[in-house]
């Protein structure tokens, strides 16, 4: 066994990883007939995200109706790993079988992150079974354990050990050609992310190359080895910009997304997340939407913890080493604890949320895996003091000051488990440090650290799967048969059956919560009123901002009047109609029942409009009463006004109407109508009768992309509070509108000159090797 990890190191990591994942996640999917799932967003997004992409990429249309109340493919997908390779595996399947797929795809996330944390770890630790121990600590950290949720993070984490790899060869061996790869499977996999990666990366080039290098004068060479990774770093981002550029572009029309860290925020930690941090170092991981203490739930990755050894044997390498790793771990500490510096990796983003922990959890399982081989293991006696301290220190802040710092033990049997968890990890370390110059005690301390990477997953898969009740029980069973299989029909089967060609309409899926909690559209791309997503289009954001209701990841199903504006005249609800219309049922397989029904006063896309008002006099109607407002007249742009009247009337009564007149302002709109609508790729035409000059409006986000034209003729499309309108004449008119997107042309060019960069820096790569193989 240990002659074939000698040879085969990174092998063994990935077969261990493998079946350390699969002794997990495998009986969980045979007790639920192949299908795996989780609670929130796991069953929420991750599974509908994924079968809508599936198709979306199929069919070769970059705006899709399914996003919400439409969007742009690439913008709203890239954050959510649609160039990830291990995305790119579904597609050799139907996306009806994609919630079958997401277990075997965890299981390989987590093989692929032990091996390529090996490869990385092979170039800076000497011995296999060191390797093996630091690549379990890493692919199993608490990191990836807690974000399994949000299976996406799991990509990342796989593919992040390649670019610093890649990274070491070409700056300490000269070997090119692997770094500019690295940078585009990383930055396909997750633009978002492979900003923080590519901060990160150089925070690792400045302590682990330049400040050793200036110390020793050899700082020319370096030089040299900078500018060719800076080139292949380069023609890495340009290939990957058939994504890039769409993903950017998206992003910088999200509020959301361009919200920064306000510098008292950035520079104060609150109370809480001075405790969460502290926790994220010392204690094992958490779920996120049930934590034992401080909060009842944050949907942030505050973990990095490492299975068994904990933060100790880091602590340990930090405090006694003086090379560039130790000087660079005592650095993340300090980004760890300051706000502001560590949302650098997330370009200063306003929410705190750790999503940046997996880079130094993998620092940190590189200093314990050289902890680990050392035979000297010098202050791990003091770094399991200072761990023990900490989580003293943790313990007294939570369960004795409770009360009054407003931190009180919200789940005992978790806490217990967590904090238990930790000390008698401490006491393991201490074992290892009296007793492991034996090659017996290491390989035990392996075999342990191998049982508790796969106890801690189990534990938090488990809790996963308890849909965050109060409180853990003891006795829960790694599975729970049929779990998974409630959790998949509940997301996919309330709108599997239903057609898809209903536009101009759309369907209103109504869970009775106010907003839309689980994408039940999505999963079969059907047009909706509404989804939870936080990429949605920046139109959708305006629509709700509007309505004096701000939209952050979830649509909201009201007020009263939102559902027929944006045509849901289809409904699927959670709740009987109480008016007595007509109601057909329909029964999920795991027993819950929603109704299906018509609602009558939805408004088609194309519908004339006659009346308008100002967005300056919508903000003064009541934020109840607006939805209302809207279905009667046109919300213009004050700066459009003089050219819209020449057409509309003004709604002098707007102040007037209140939520009671929904169904009678959807229903003024008699002087005209919606006559076919027909649905193309990228484009839609619509032919539209009006009784005279007047608008036509259409609930769809609008966009600098699109291209509207009238009868043949060019159009201005109005911006109707982030939805579109252009002018129609008396009689019939033939609207149709085409999705111009330029920002694909610009990626596609980025990328040819992506790969002609590497071509020809590949090109000098091969004459030199072939002149200095000659030379030789």
């Amino acid at each position: 066994m240990m002659s074939f990890v000698r040879k085969h190191t990174v092998t063994a990591a990935f077969l261990l990883s493998f079946l350390m994942a699969s002794a997990v996640f495998v009986p969980k999917m045979w007790a639920n007939g192949g299908l795996f799932a989780l609670t929130s967003d796991f069953t929420a997004q991750q599974i509908p995200f994924g079968m809508l992409m599936n198709e979306g990429v199929k069919s070769g249309a970059l705006w899709n109706a399914g996003i919400d109340l439409g969007g742009n493919l690439l913008e709203s997908f890239g954050f959510y790993n649609l160039g990830s390779p291990f995305f790119l595996v579904t597609l050799l399947f139907p996306a009806a079988a994609y919630p079958y797929l997401m277990g075997w795809l965890m299981i390989l996330k987590f093989a692929v992150a032990g091996a390529t944390a090996a490869l990385y770890l092979k170039r800076r630790v000497k011995t296999p079974l060191a390797v093996l121990f630091g690549a379990v600590l890493y692919a199993f950290s608490g990191y990836a354990v807690i974000g399994i949720v949000f299976y996406h993070f799991l990509d990342v984490v796989a593919l992040f050990p390649l670019m610093l790899w890649a990274f070491d060869a070409l700056m300490e061996d000269g070997q090119r050609n692997r770094f500019a790869p690295a940078c585009f499977v990383n930055l396909c996999a997750n633009p978002v992310f492979f900003f923080g990666s590519a901060c990160f990366t150089v925070l690792y080039w400045l302590f682990l190359y330049v400040f050793p290098a200036k110390r020793e004068q050899r700082l020319k060479p370096l030089w040299r080895a900078t500018g060719r990774a800076l080139a292949e770093a380069a023609a890495g981002c340009m290939l990957a910009g058939v994504l890039l550029v769409p993903t950017v572009t998206g992003l910088l029309g999200n509020a959301r997304a361009t919200n920064t860290m306000s510098l008292r925020n950035g520079l104060i930690p609150s109370k809480v997340h001075i405790l969460m941090r502290w926790m994220a170092v010392f204690l094992p991981p958490e779920n996120m939407n049930a934590y034992s203490a401080v909060l009842t739930k944050a949907w942030g990755t505050w973990s990095l913890y490492l299975p068994l050894c904990g933060s100790c044997f880091a602590i340990a390498y930090a405090v006694t080493e003086k090379d560039g790793l130790a000087r660079f771990l005592r650095v993340l500490a300090v980004f760890l604890a300051v706000p502001i510096l560590g949302s650098v990796f997330t370009a200063f983003a306003a929410e705190e949320y750790g999503r940046w922990y997996y880079m130094p959890a993998l620092m940190a399982a590189l200093a314990s895996a050289k902890v680990f081989e050392s035979t000297e293991r010098r202050g791990l006696r003091r770094a399991c003091l200072i761990s023990f301290a900490a989580i003293a220190a943790y313990v007294l802040a939570t369960a004795v000051l409770g009360t009054r710092l407003g931190t009180p033990v919200l789940r005992p049997n978790r806490y217990a488990l967590s904090v238990g968890i930790a000390v008698a990890s401490l006491l393991c370390c201490l074992i290892f440090k009296t007793y492991g110059g034996h090659a017996g005690v290491r390989k035990g301390f392996f075999a342990l650290t191998v049982l508790c990477a796969a106890a801690l997953l189990a534990v938090e898969t488990v809790r996963y799967s308890s849909d965050g009740r109060e409180d853990f029980r003891w006795g829960a069973r790694v599975t729970e048969p049929g779990y998974s299989a409630a959790k998949v029909a509940l997301a996919t089967e309330p709108g599997a059956d239903l057609p898809r060609d209903v536009l101009p309409y759309r369907y209103c899926f109504d869970e009775g919560t106010g907003r839309y909690n689980v994408n039940f559209g999505m999963a079969h791309a059907l047009p909706t009123t509404g989804s939870f997503i936080s990429t949605a289009e920046s139109g959708v954001f305006a629509l709700y901002g509007a309505l004096g209701k701000p939209r952050t990841i979830f649509s909201h199903t009201g007020p009263a009047g939102v559902t027929e504006l944006l045509g849901g005249r289809y409904v699927v609800s959670a709740e009987r109609p109480e008016d007595g219309t007509e109601a057909a049922e329909l029964v999920t397989s795991v027993g819950q029942t929603f109704y299906r029904y018509e609602n009558a006063n939805a408004l088609p896309l194309g519908t004339v409009y006659t009346e308008y008002i100002t967005r300056s006099e919508l903000a003064q109607v009541s934020k109840d009463d607006r939805a209302a407002v809207m279905l009667r007249a046109l919300v213009v742009p004050d700066e459009a006004e003089a050219t819209v009247r020449k057409t509309l009337a003004h709604c002098d009564d707007f102040t007037a109407l209140g939520a009671a007149d929904a169904a009678d302002a959807a229903g003024s709109h008699t002087a005209g109508e919606t006559l076919s609508f027909r649905e193309e790729k990228d484009a839609f035409t619509c032919t539209v009768r009006a009784d005279a000059d007047a608008y036509a409006f259409f609930s769809v986000p609008h966009n600098r992309w699109w291209k509207a034209t009238v009868n043949g003729n060019p159009a201005e499309i109005l911006d109707i509070c982030g939805l579109m309108a252009v002018p129609v004449t008396a009689g019939e008119n033939e609207i149709a509108f085409e999705y111009d997107y330029a920002p694909l042309r610009c990626g596609i060019a980025m990328t040819a000159a992506g790969a002609l960069l590497w071509a020809g820096t590949a090109a000098v790569t091969r004459r030199k090797d072939k002149r200095t193989k000659n030379d030789a």
